[in-house]
């Protein structure tokens, strides 16, 4: 491809057919108002509608913002179009001179159709434009017609990398192979290495083979140790030829044990470190050249490739397993994860069986991809085959936009090799130089820092990524002041030139001086345009969220109000622990030291002196025994909910004295609202708790959702505590970066994720050299991660830093070990360039004084008690299977078969007054049992052909137990199906009542005499559960008082037959042992419906068909028209013509009964009171 061409102005950009453009910003330069202009552009100049324009991004969120970007663009040109205030800003200009062009009423009518189709334009992640691709072009992506949910993988790699372990641990014998490998690497390490082998695109770099291939050579020991003879080494007992026969006697042995060539390879590199002192010195003198030398350091990487050769095998191997495991656990759930999204359009694309690429670009000729910085391999190559045609010629116009200074997501595949392989291919380079973000002083004062520091962000200084110079937006006028005065230093470097000895002690000074710091600036006369500074113009930034959750801490010592916004379960919160230690208490008031450890904590308010005043016969013992004593029977007769409300207000006045006030409250409710939701899930007070420590216990690993999730408390105030990836995209008035010093490298660096050039793939790797590379690739994402921190200020940022050549334990960290702003420094102090820097101050040491911020008191104001509003009426939805469990509805019991479960231990559960009576016609049942064949059951029921047998159905069977996903063996699934279509028909044969002249038989029933699904409705308000119970004596258990909301349920068949009409429930319940026929006789049935609570089901039911019956019959009269209930236990009903009733369960409800329990649920009876 010929050069790049440099362009300058977006309105000379090339948008037309057969080219790349690159954008390449840097922080606050206005990359999206770029790309609404540009999109404008391709409305207007190429007249393509928004569905042929992809606009991709990295996040969800993000993608969002653009679309209403984009619309507001749209609309302000259409408003200039059409008479408007034209402005006199670029796109206004461009604007105004097509407008010149007498195009103003084309434009406009396009820009009305783009406004009218925005909404159906693909811009969204380039996750969504996959699933767009599979969904929009199915045939041609080989993709099914339902993808099913899309979810995150990560849970089910680990699922799958547990039972893995769980195999292994668990086999029989020594492992071997693989599995001797997999297993001497210890679970930590292979989980660590297979999650990276499981990353898209990542394959797993294969054993060097010519290495192997060298030390099997029989001859390769015996020219080592001729070598060694020959060469004149400084002493006889020099390390470097006693290592080197080691190594030549491991090759004559046979060179298979793993350890022992890695042992080798270490050794060897150690004798290596020092090479001039292992030769005689009249050869050093005569040969400048040593082939002993080269070639020992040549047998280092060699040794290496042969330990490692096993465990790259091995990886390769369960890399494999597990991704088919993978691929097969989704396609049976129908579901599809994030990363088999991008590799299924990867893959389609690549085979290119239908020409999916000129498909998809003929339908999107033009991309617009923002954060392209961020993008993987994989994703590059989607967008390069779109792209790209098959001659390799480009196609279309694919417009990448990104600043490669902010690529940081290495953790979640980002590959910066991507990028920079994009960007060697475009044809036009633009480059975006005006920082609008921030102030002139602080633009100046940045081009300084990074002019004299050195403008590559990396130890190497041949890398590509370097920070240019921009220049700052003329337009700014906003000043930061000190005193009145403007501040003309807003970079400040605070140099603590004697640090303490111990790392944990460094950070400690540092969050300590950054708290004192911030109490300073905010009484210290600071102001932005004029408007004096308060805490919620502050950030923080830091590396790691335990460091800002410290800084919290400190912060809240000294009354400035602060947030570390999400990320966190409000289970891990402090709260949580303090109200389980109070649950606890309550639950159990006789318990003395469960009383004394609630009384010590805040919520108890009780400090060391109270607690060691509090005797047996104490007034005041005795006053705390008795409040939670009550606090128990609160709990007990309205809800976990309203004992957390009194805690509160027995707390308030001790929680509003500290400064996290508003977050301890926002906790403590929040925790209040999730057991109180949780308690209608659970029997009693001891479950409830168990299942709060069991929250407590997960934390933030495990987290059902965002209702988990720490609630932001009012932040319109506070000082703003984010880690650096979290900061990405904001700004702020005033940073701080007490930390940067200490963003080293981490520890576990044992193996490699490289971009493999050859390939264009990542390859995982394991060598010592390969893990260096990635350390200097690590410490380049670090670079990055200090350019995006110091790039969030829009007026002044306080760098907190320590002498780059400090020592920790005896060592001076070095690149690439070191932290990005040390190696700055030292860089900076070593030029002439940094007495250059106007707008950059060096000040010595962290000495604000500890102080509370005065403004405290004034910025809260005077506050009046109120009254807090009663607590809302919960309204749930409720069922006959939430009453029988004890909790509101959930989705799941809307399924047909949600109340049915494998009962196989019901065996021994009921008195059987029956004998045994084996039934050789149950058993090709007896095998499948559960909610999936009940649903499916229940399927084949509804969608049967009513005047067609079922045994002339079996692919409707077949299907509907695909569909419901019941497990099967592949070899018995025709034999099932069989079965399971003559046991209905069976059943829709049998006489089912006599009702004196035709019998009722569910096959013989016509059409428009039978609704199958029947849901039903009702409105709770208030039912007392009491009341219910006294009309029902067998309502089941519950700890719930009251019903408020929405009953709801399906009954499987209503039907009407000689004139009355029956309510028909399907079970699919396997009682007994699935061979006993008299498990499903009449009186073993009663024990069945009894221990299930079917009885209060089938009760439920009726009513509704009742109420049903009253609105839709005329003259409706419950003698004359309400039929009987039946249960049919589909495995035994017709399968013995000797015992006609077996399986069939028949009730006609007494009328008082029926009168009483409709009166209570429609609320108008009570509970009788007792005398």
């Amino acid at each position: 491809m010929s050069a790049s061409r440099s362009v300058h102005d977006w309105r000379l950009l090339g948008l037309d057919p057969g080219g790349r453009s690159l954008i390449e910003a840097s922080a606050g330069t206005g990359k999206t108002w770029t790309i609404s202009v540009l999109y404008l552009r391709l409305l207007l100049e190429r007249a393509l509608s928004p569905r042929q324009i992809v606009v991709a991004t990295f996040t969800e969120a993000a993608a969002q913002e653009l679309r209403e970007r984009i619309r507001a663009r749209i609309g302000w040109a259409l408003a200039r179009l059409t008479g408007g205030d034209e402005g006199d800003d670029p796109a206004a200009q461009w604007l105004r001179a097509r407008r010149g062009q007498a195009q103003a009423g084309v434009d406009a009518a396009r820009l009305r159709l783009a406004l009218a189709e925005l909404d159906l334009a693909p811009i969204g992640t380039l996750h969504g434009l996959c699933r767009r691709i599979l969904h929009e072009f199915p045939l041609a992506s080989r993709a099914p017609l339902r993808l099913g949910e899309l979810v995150d993988g990560a849970q089910l790699e680990q699922e799958l990398l547990d039972d893995l372990w769980r195999t292994l641990a668990q086999s029989a014998g020594e492992p071997a192979g693989h599995a001797a490998v997999a297993w001497s690497l210890g679970r930590r390490t292979l989980d660590r290495y297979l999650r990276e082998a499981l990353a898209p695109g990542v394959t797993v770099a294969p054993a060097d083979a010519t290495a192997q291939a060298e030390l099997a050579d029989p001859a390769f020991a015996q020219r080592l140790r001729a070598a060694v003879a020959a060469t004149r080494f400084a002493r006889s007992s020099s390390a470097l030829p006693a290592r080197l026969l080691e190594v030549a006697d491991f090759a004559a042995a046979g060179a298979a044990d793993r350890t022992r060539a890695q042992a080798l390879a270490e050794g060897l590199a150690k004798a290596l470190e020092q090479p001039h002192k292992q030769f005689h010195a009249s050869l050093l003198q005569a040969q400048a050249h040593l082939p002993m030398l080269e070639q020992a350091r040549r047998l280092v990487p060699v040794l290496e490739a042969a330990a490692l050769a096993p465990t790259l095998a091995a990886l390769a191997h369960y890399q494999h397993e597990l991704r088919v495991r993978i691929h097969a656990r989704l396609a049976s759930a129908g579901e599809l994860s994030f990363n088999a999204l991008i590799e299924r359009v990867q893959a389609a694309l690549r085979d290119d069986a239908q020409d999916l690429g000129a498909l998809l670009h003929a339908a999107w000729p033009v991309a617009l991809v923002d954060e392209f910085q961020d993008t993987d391999a994989l994703q590059y190559d989607i967008l390069d085959r779109i792209y790209r045609a098959g001659d390799g010629t480009p196609r279309g116009r694919l417009v990448m936009i990104g600043d490669p200074k902010q690529a940081i997501y290495r953790f979640r595949g980002g590959d910066i090799d991507a990028y920079l392989a994009a960007r060697a291919v475009a044809d036009e380079h633009m480059t975006l130089t005006t920082n609008f973000r921030s102030a002139p002083a602080y633009v100046a004062a940045l081009n300084e820092l990074y002019a004299a520091s050195g403008r590559v962000l990396s130890a190497d200084p041949a890398h590509a990524i370097r920070c240019e110079e921009v220049s700052a937006d003329p337009a700014r006028r906003e000043l930061c002041t000190v005193d009145g005065a403007a501040c003309l230093q807003p970079l400040q470097i605070h140099l603590l030139e004697a640090p303490p000895d111990g790392q944990d002690e460094r950070i400690e000074a540092a969050l300590g001086a950054c708290a004192n710091h911030i109490v300073a600036l905010l009484d210290g006369g600071h102001a932005i345009g004029g408007v004096p500074l308060q805490p919620r113009n502050i950030a923080v930034l830091a590396h790691a969220r335990r460091h800002l959750v410290r800084l919290r801490e400190l912060l809240h010592q000294r009354r400035v109000p602060c947030v570390v916004p999400g990320g966190a379960s409000v289970f891990a919160s402090e709260w949580a622990r303090e109200l389980q230690v109070l649950l606890y208490a309550a639950l159990h008031p006789g318990d003395v030291r469960a009383l004394r450890a609630a009384l010590a904590t805040r919520l108890g308010g009780h400090d060391w002196q109270r607690l060691r005043a509090l005797g047996g016969d104490d007034p005041a013992a005795q006053q705390a025994g008795r409040w939670v004593h009550e606090l128990g029977e609160l709990w007990r007769r309205r809800g976990v909910l309203a004992l957390v409300r009194a805690v509160i207000e027995h707390a308030g006045a001790a929680l509003r004295a500290g400064a996290d006030h508003e977050r301890a409250l926002t906790d403590l409710r929040h925790l209040g609202e999730l057991l109180q939701e949780h308690s209608a899930q659970v029997t009693g007070g001891d479950e409830l708790l168990a299942w709060l420590a069991r929250q407590r216990e997960v934390g933030d690993a495990r987290r059902d959702g965002d209702e988990r999730e720490l609630r932001i408390e009012s932040d319109a105030a506070r000082v703003s505590l984010l880690t650096l990836h979290a900061s990405k995209g904001l700004e702020f008035d005033i940073v701080l970066l007490p930390l940067m010093w200490a963003h080293a490298a981490p520890r576990n660096d044992e193996v490699a994720v490289l971009h493999d050039a050859a390939s264009g793939t990542r390859r995982l790797r394991l060598d010592a050299a390969a893990r260096e590379r990635q350390r200097c690739q690590a410490q380049e994402e670090r670079h990055r991660l200090l350019y995006v921190a110091l790039t969030r200020a829009r007026h002044a940022c306080h760098v907190y830093a320590l002498p780059p050549t400090r020592t920790l334990r005896g060592a001076v960290a070095a690149d690439p070990q070191r932290a990005p702003l040390d190696a700055m420094l030292e860089h900076l102090l070593a030029t002439p360039q940094r007495d250059a820097m106007p707008h950059v101050r060096r000040a010595t040491g962290w000495p604000w004084p500890q102080a509370v911020w005065q403004g405290a008191g004034q910025a809260r104001g005077e506050r009046h008690a109120r009254v807090e509003p009663p607590p809302p009426v919960v309204e749930l939805r409720y069922s006959y299977s939430a009453l029988a469990r004890n909790a509101p509805a959930t989705p799941g019991e809307m399924d047909a078969a949600g109340d049915e479960r494998d009962t196989a231990a019901d065996a021994g559960s009921a008195a059987s007054a029956d004998a045994p009576l084996a039934c050789a016609a149950l058993a090709p049942l007896a095998a499948v049992a559960g909610t999936a064949f009940g649903n499916a059951v229940h399927a084949v029921l509804e969608g049967r052909e009513l005047q067609r047998p079922l045994t002339q159905q079996h692919d409707l069977v077949a299907r509907a137990l695909r569909d419901a996903r019941v497990r099967i063996d592949a070899q018995t699934a025709d034999a099932l199906v069989a079965s399971l279509a003559q046991r209905l028909q069976h059943m829709l044969d049998s006489s089912l009542l006599d009702t004196g002249g035709a019998p009722l038989r569910l096959g013989a029933l016509p059409a428009h005499a039978q609704c199958a699904e029947m849901e039903f409705n009702f409105v709770l308000d208030g039912v007392s559960l009491r009341a219910l119970r006294e009309a029902c004596p067998w309502l089941p258990g519950t700890s719930m008082r009251e019903l408020r909301g929405l009953m709801n349920g399906k009954i499987d068949l209503v039907c009407e037959h000689a004139g009355r009409f029956h309510v028909i429930d399907y079970k699919t319940n396997r009682l007994g042992d699935g061979h006993d026929l008299a498990a499903y006789l009449p009186a073993r049935l009663e024990a069945a419906m009894d221990e299930h609570h079917y009885r209060f089901q089938a009760l439920l039911y009726t009513v509704a068909v009742e109420r049903y019956l009253r609105q839709r019959v005329r003259d409706y009269r419950r003698g004359q028209h309400l039929g009987a209930t039946l249960y049919l236990f589909v495995r035994a009903v017709g399968i013995e013509p000797s015992q006609p009733q077996a399986g069939i369960w028949t009730q006609r409800f007494d009328d008082a009964l029926l009168d009483a329990v409709d009166r209570v649920l429609a609320g108008t009876a009570t509970a009788r009171t007792a005398p």
